[in-house]
């Protein structure tokens, strides 16, 4: 069976994205679905760090010598490679994907983005979903703070972000509202300080007990500064992401995932990636 190949770097929400439109592009095209999990100073978690997952890894990723042996059609956000190779833009197919593919049923595909591509069903990911479980490590960890501090009662949830494409955010604006709300609220954020902020001005406020958060991977520059990975992709972010941090940040992914979204900032893949999870209700 010819492969579909799923590319995922970035931060989580945007390997997140590539892994779930990866995986409805395989579905839909019958390839058998392989994940490229490189483990850099963006996300250093591995793919089975996060996911209880049976799908099969391609490691040791060198451009040259994949595209040599696979020769894939490639659906590409962006070419980090600088390959110079057969690509298509895989947000600008506006027909179903299949279509698009149906002349080409004897290729492999690698797919590449950032972003949820326009052409995946979003009313369809459950069977997706299943594929790639969360460990139970961390869907307990999840489950068990939100039966700790909110029981079986609904509670708000508020992500703030201050790290890397961060988003202007009046937070005494929202401690207000929280103040003025009947329910509690759960606050995560990449930084410890915001978190501090509401605690220390909101006793409605929960947030989970984390003891790693991202870092600057140049300390002597900003978290907007332009920086290269251990293999020379540029990314426009200056940031580490360690693996004890990311899975921390999993905790919270998933405990905002089972409150009322407070949908801040639409550009925030973190913040999408929970109402998604909301939406079939992985916890």
């Amino acid at each position: 069976m010819n492969k579909a190949f799923i590319y995922c770097d970035g931060g989580f929400g945007n390997r997140y994205n590539s892994l779930l439109s990866g995986l409805f592009l395989a579905w839909a095209c019958k390839r058998e679905p392989v994940i490229i999990w490189p483990e850099t100073r963006w996300t250093e978690a591995s793919f089975t760090d996060i996911f209880d997952s049976k799908l099969q890894e391609y490691k040791e990723f060198d451009h040259t010598k994949f595209f040599d042996e696979f020769n894939p059609i490639n659906l590409v956000h962006w070419n980090p490679w600088g390959a110079n190779v057969e690509q298509h833009n895989c947000m600008g197919i506006y027909m179903g994907i299949d279509q698009f593919l149906k002349d080409r049923t004897d290729r492999n595909i690698l797919l590449y983005t950032s972003v949820m591509c326009p052409w995946v069903d979003l009313n369809s990911l459950r069977p997706i979903l299943d594929q790639i479980p969360f460990q139970p490590y961390i869907l307990d960890a999840a489950r068990k703070f939100i039966s700790d501090n909110f029981g079986s009662e609904e509670f708000s949830g508020l992500h703030v972000r201050r790290t890397d494409h961060a988003y202007q955010l009046n937070e005494d604006d929202f401690i207000s509202q929280i103040n003025n709300d009947n329910k509690l609220c759960f606050v995560c954020s990449d930084e410890p300080t915001a978190e501090d902020h509401f605690k220390t001005n909101c006793d409605k406020v929960r947030v989970y007990p984390k003891t790693n958060y991202p870092e600057l991977l140049v300390p002597e520059g900003g978290w907007n500064t332009v920086t290269k990975d251990e293999f020379g992709h540029q990314f426009a972010f200056n940031i580490k992401r360690s693996r004890e941090s990311v899975i921390q940040a999993m905790v919270d992914l998933l405990v905002l995932s089972a409150s009322n979204v407070i949908n801040t900032d639409h550009r925030s893949t973190f913040l999408q990636t929970a109402i998604l999870l909301k939406r079939h209700k992985v916890v």
